[in-house]
């Protein structure tokens, strides 16, 4: 009977290892790399013959990102957004149009939650994120290549959320953020501040030799006090 038992566990256990295994391949989706014609790692002048009426717009970004701008037609679309990094396609930002989303918000995630699977992290929502942003969840799935972020802002006269999707290449973003970190080091090095003196004899207050005093040194204790009426 001892024996049974024990075998009824171990296969009990191999049947919940196999359930556990299928559940995991099942929550594992291959992420999309692609929108309206346009894929993460495709060249500048792909997306230009693409999309001919996109806007270029300037950023202070390091001389190797491009940040580009597409108006669809389509209703649900505000803006594309393209961000490029040494020519390759980087980041698709889809910004939806809140006013055709009322009342869809709810079974659009749980769509994206069906296409995508569970998500890996979950952010928020974060309260007070700026002046104009009262409210902000970020919902994550990710893969080996890809990322997919969907941001749920709430501004504080809005009555239905922004809804933003972002489309992220891993290695690309990865590298994209380690320039832009090392551009900011770099031009944090132009900003002036106080250094040590070359001359580690000198001490604030405490003159080098008993002649210093003499050549003008000021001490704290000399200033008098200035006591208010």
């Amino acid at each position: 009977m001892k024996r049974l038992s024990i075998a009824a566990l171990l296969a009990f256990a191999v049947v919940g290892t196999l359930i556990s295994s299928d559940v995991s391949a099942e929550d594992t989706q291959v992420l999309p790399r692609s929108f309206q014609k346009a894929h993460l790692g495709m060249g500048i002048a792909d997306l230009h013959s693409g999309h001919p009426g996109h806007t270029r717009v300037g950023s202070p970004q390091p001389q190797s990102t491009v940040h580009l701008v597409d108006r669809p037609k389509d209703p649900y679309v505000r803006q594309v957004h393209y961000d490029f990094y040494n020519g390759r396609l980087t980041e698709i930002t889809i910004m939806y149009n809140s006013d055709r989303l009322r009342g869809k918000i709810e079974p659009f995630v749980d769509r994206l939650k069906q296409t995508y699977g569970n998500p890996q992290a979950t952010e928020g929502p974060q309260l007070a994120v700026t002046d104009d942003v009262y409210a902000e969840k970020k919902t994550h799935w990710s893969d080996s290549q890809t990322q997919v972020t969907l941001v749920e802002r709430t501004g504080h006269e809005d009555d239905v959320p922004q809804i933003v999707l972002i489309l992220s290449d891993v290695a690309l973003n990865r590298e994209r953020e380690s320039a832009m970190k090392r551009q900011k080091e770099k031009d944090a090095l132009e900003i002036p501040i106080p250094t040590p003196s070359p001359n580690r004899g000198f001490r604030t207050g405490i003159p080098d030799s008993p002649g210093n005093s003499a050549r003008g040194a000021v001490h704290l204790s000399s200033i008098p006090a200035h006591h208010s009426s």
